[in-house]
C-alpha cells in the first residue's frame, strides 16, 4: 500500500478500498454533482473556485500546463535549499 493514492492513507490504517475514489482531475466536477451540492450549500460553486486561490506552487506535487505535466522534482538538482 502507498499513501500516494486517494485511498492510500485509509489503506495504511488497515481499511482496504475495494475500488479507487472517483476524482475529477481531468474532467472537472459534473454539473449534476454541483447542482446536488448547491442544494446543501448554495455557495459551493464559489468555494470550489476559491479553492485554487493562494496556492503555494512550491508545495504542488504536479500540475499540467498547456497539456504538459510538470512534476515538483523536475527542477531538483540534489542540492540543499
Amino acid at each position: 500500500c502507498s499513501k500516494d493514492t486517494m485511498t492510500g492513507h485509509w489503506e495504511m490504517m488497515g481499511l482496504e478500498g475495494k475500488q479507487p475514489f472517483k476524482t475529477f482531475t481531468d474532467t472537472g466536477f459534473p454539473p449534476e454533482l454541483i447542482r446536488e451540492l448547491e442544494k446543501r450549500s448554495p455557495s459551493v460553486a464559489k468555494n470550489i473556485f476559491r479553492s485554487v486561490e493562494n496556492v503555494n506552487v512550491d508545495t504542488v506535487i504536479a500540475y499540467k500546463q498547456n497539456g504538459v505535466k510538470h512534476h515538483f522534482l523536475d527542477g531538483y538538482d540534489g542540492g540543499e535549499g
